[in-house]
């Protein structure tokens, strides 16, 4: 069986950080994914609580989406758009690239408490 393309079915608002409340400088689809929680070492150190705690964003491929190694800043992402639940994004890589099943993936961070009542 093939490997497939995530379905995008949320919209999300991205903003340079440190813009918003402007409007958005991108809005696209996107899929929201829980990361696979394992156990990882670098170099004898485990990554800290708060990147493993932490959430995927995928996208169409080529999707301006900046993460923290930016040379034009990190990116704030608010999804799925308009319910207040923002994001930082932590770094940003392409999945199958050149190939028909391309998407991109950010490794993203909750920013602040869900908004309550939650939409």
């Amino acid at each position: 069986m093939a490997f497939t393309v995530p379905v995008f079915n949320l919209t999300a608002n991205i903003w340079t950080f440190g813009t918003h409340p402007a409007p958005p400088r991108v809005v696209t689809v996107c899929n929201l994914a829980m990361r696979r929680q394992v156990a990882a070492v670098y170099q004898g150190q485990s990554f800290p609580t708060d990147v493993a705690a932490s959430m995927y964003l995928l996208m169409p491929p080529r999707t301006d989406v900046r993460g923290g190694y930016s040379s034009t800043g990190q990116d704030l992402v608010e999804v799925p758009a308009g319910t207040g639940r923002f994001y930082a994004v932590l770094w940003v890589d392409d999945v199958g690239r050149g190939f028909p099943n391309e998407y991109r993936l950010a490794l993203i961070q909750q920013m602040a408490p869900l908004a309550t009542p939650w939409p």
